[in-house]
């Protein structure tokens, strides 16, 4: 008997391309997941355009990829297989819910354009940092969108940020739309994650910089669309070793976080959350410091990504606890 019995269905995502349904399944076959793109009477040239985005959102982020699959069809129904072009981020959090609370939308952003390397927290101060690095730069708007650009979603004139999510297609997105548990990472059309956070006029979904007095998106959500870099393209080669030290130091204590709030087996996995805030409290201290000497941009932006990091990281800590 093939184990293929023992199959059973994740998720259904349904947004609408050329009138027809488009859904991703996604089916795990014992400790393997399968992730395909299948759409009931959907012609294979729409299929293989979302397949591409996904394809290209790999390539992006610098991860090797086959190419795409055949496109399947038995009868009114197409599928074509997404496991040799997904990315890892894709294949790892799709429809999966977290064991605490802290992962939210703007880390999703940033861990999806390869500027964070965990599935942890990100609070406000930080995926604005991020924005506003030489890392990532706001699209005109006569730019075409990308797979894997961030579109930020903000409101009022000192831009207030509100939900950030990973653009795909015209149809397609990737967002984590809040922080709770039960809050899973989806797919699901651009439109409704605009809907979801009150981003109602179509003008305002796009645009450049902050909305003028005079525009219909004043004082209203309205849209940023940037493309990001990852984190290795402009640090990694820099990094001196007492940089290196902080880093490794940080970054192990965000997996570790990861760790527990995804793969957490009980009490005995546990970390010490007293002991992790106090570490992360030293360390962001350190880096304010060595922030505020800093003679050059290269320095200023090291410090200030490990300084909000480890901001985010103690915030994620101190609400759960």
């Amino acid at each position: 008997m093939r184990i293929l019995t023992l199959l059973f269905l994740l998720n259904i995502f349904i947004t609408p391309i050329e009138a027809r349904s488009i859904r991703i399944f996604r089916y795990l076959q014992t400790l393997e997941g399968q992730l395909f793109i299948t759409g009931y009477g959907a012609e294979c040239p729409s299929l293989r355009s979302e397949a591409q985005a996904i394809r290209s959102w790999s390539i992006k982020l610098g991860e090797e990829v086959g190419e795409i699959p055949p496109c399947l069809c038995r009868k009114e129904v197409c599928r074509i297989d997404l496991d040799t072009i997904a990315p890892q981020v894709l294949k790892r959090y799709f429809r999966r819910t977290s064991l605490s609370e802290g992962p939210n939308c703007w880390n999703t952003s940033l861990r999806s354009s390869g500027i964070l390397p965990y599935a942890t927290h990100t609070n406000g101060a930080e995926i604005k940092f991020w924005m506003n690095s030489p890392l990532c730069r706001e699209l005109e708007i006569h730019e075409a969108a990308q797979p894997g650009d961030i579109i930020a979603i903000r409101k009022g004139q000192e831009q207030q940020e509100v939900h950030g999510f990973i653009y795909l297609t015209e149809n397609t997105s990737f967002t984590k739309n809040a922080v709770y548990l039960h809050t899973d990472y989806i797919l699901t059309h651009p439109t409704e994650v605009f809907r979801e956070f009150r981003l109602r006029k179509q003008a305002c979904e796009r645009i450049k910089g902050m909305p003028s007095i005079d525009s219909p998106c004043f004082n209203r959500p309205y849209a940023n669309y940037f493309r990001c870099s990852s984190y290795q393209s402009y640090f990694e080669r820099r990094r001196s070793e007492p940089e290196d030290r902080l880093y490794q130091q940080l970054y192990g204590l965000d997996e570790r976080l990861e760790q527990f709030i995804f793969d957490w087996k009980g009490e005995s996995d546990s970390p010490s959350f007293k002991a992790i805030r106090k570490e992360l409290k030293k360390i962001r201290a350190k880096a304010k410091k060595l922030r505020n000497k800093s003679t050059n941009e290269y320095g200023d932006y090291f410090w200030g990504t490990i300084y909000h990091r480890a901001d985010s990281l103690e915030e994620m800590i101190r609400n759960l606890f």
